[in-house]
């Protein structure tokens, strides 16, 4: 009987110090951030300023494994005098089958080639000015964006990495 009576008042105990707490918490002011510098500072990201040009090479011939010619247009950092910039950088494939021209589509992403990325711009087959024939994710476009991925990655200043541009084709499946 004592220990049954004994068990309520101690969980009472127990939420009343839960309602004190939460009551001063609630009460107080937010933490003011610490001083910039100091250990515990909370930074702000910033985006990278850009420190290129763009060299742009339009319409780059990509022979796929079927004799078929995909249209390319490369994006490069460029240094001041405009040719490509010295250095390796990650490369950005964008597919796409509403023509890499189309300048209302804004396909070029220039913000990222400023930022040093290299970006591979390919007309999906029977796009643009791609040959072949169109057929939208298709088997045979899957294997054009791995043939796509492997040169991609090997145009003069890669670094070897690669980045698949959300807009564009997806991959669907793995490349052999």
């Amino acid at each position: 009987e004592d220990h049954a009576r004994v068990q309520p008042d101690r969980v009472n105990r127990i939420r009343i110090a839960a309602l004190a707490a939460l009551a001063v918490a609630v009460r107080l002011p937010p933490t003011a951030a610490p001083a910039f510098g100091s250990p515990h500072a909370v930074h702000k990201w910033q985006p990278r300023p850009a420190t290129y040009g763009i060299a742009k090479q339009r319409n780059v011939e990509i022979r796929m494994n079927d004799g078929v010619l995909l249209s390319a247009n490369v994006l490069r950092p460029a240094a001041a005098d405009g040719k490509p910039a010295k250095g390796r950088f990650p490369v950005i494939l964008t597919q796409t089958a509403y023509n890499k021209e189309v300048p209302e589509l804004n396909m070029e992403d220039d913000y990222m080639v400023q930022r040093g990325y290299i970006q591979v711009l390919v007309d999906a087959r029977g796009t643009g000015s791609s040959e072949g024939a169109w057929s939208g994710f298709g088997l045979r476009e899957r294997q054009d964006s791995c043939e796509l991925a492997s040169w991609a990655v090997k145009v003069p200043g890669s670094d070897g990495r690669l980045v698949r541009q959300p807009g564009g084709r997806a991959v669907r499946g793995h490349c052999a």
